[in-house]
């Protein structure tokens, strides 16, 4: 059932949940309507809930846009990251602001990796055992920036195309060197370097799809090498594609 208790946007564009505490979530939301248009009365950013969405408050105020198809902002995206070893740290990528940390579980924060050098973000994904914690960020022009808690921001994504609009990124949770990324019209893109570096395209079994756009990405939890990725079209006529792979990227096969 919906529950809008204090929920001051009109609808989200990612969700985080506590790894251990199923009622505190948190949700990335916008004031935008799904055409992009902003809606008067609605406010835009992260929304937090200690009782599994029964009420709700606001505790950051930065611009989450929803996109038409065919633009730059990932649907299925994620946002928010729980640091794996420190059970009260959670970062959050916005549209306006870079990449924000949070050292209560989301109640206040502060700016992490700055909006100048970030751009917009497409999607955000933490290394399942890093220590510190190391999060890999999908930025506007082609960029994964790996930002190091408390250390250095470096740009990352050798070998990935320059052109075309990179969607999301994926780390194989049993093993942490290699990981993913969708890349539009380019397909797949998979890097074992450990370092979002390295990238080459893992595309067999997936021609009649390339004509589209490779979005959505997910990783199996426990199976590793299980990679899934969805196809979509900027017109929406175009037909929708999903492909499964259960070798690491060695072949696909539609689903």
């Amino acid at each position: 059932n919906p529950k809008w208790n204090g929920f001051k946007s009109i609808g989200g564009m990612s969700i985080g949940i506590h790894p251990t505490n199923p009622n505190l979530v948190l949700v990335a939301g916008s004031n935008h309507d799904l055409s992009g248009t902003p809606r008067a009365g609605s406010i835009a950013g992260i929304e937090k809930s200690i009782n599994g969405g029964d009420s709700w408050t606001m505790t950051n105020t930065t611009a989450y846009n929803r996109k038409p198809k065919g633009l730059s902002v990932a649907k299925g995206a994620s946002y928010f990251a729980w640091n794996p070893t420190t059970s009260t740290t959670v970062y959050a990528a916005t549209h306006d602001k870079g990449v924000l940390k949070s050292t209560d579980s989301g109640d206040n924060w502060t700016v992490m990796v700055s909006f100048a050098t970030t751009g917009q973000i497409s999607d955000m994904c933490i290394h399942p055992t890093a220590n510190p914690a190391t999060l890999y960020v999908v930025c506007a022009n082609q960029k994964v920036l790996e930002c190091i808690d408390g250390g250095a921001n470096t740009v990352r994504g050798d070998g990935l195309p320059a052109v075309g609009t990179i969607s999301e990124i994926e780390i194989d949770p049993i093993v942490g060197k290699t990981m993913y990324v969708s890349a539009g019209v380019n397909g797949v893109y998979k890097s074992t370097a450990g370092s979002a570096t390295s990238f080459s395209a893992v595309n067999t079994g997936m021609s009649a799809a390339l004509v589209d756009n490779a979005r959505g990405l997910a990783m199996h939890p426990i199976a590793t090498g299980t990679v899934y990725v969805s196809y979509d079209s900027s017109d929406d006529v175009a037909p929708f594609y999903f492909y499964i792979t259960t070798d690491a990227g060695e072949n696909w096969s539609q689903s």
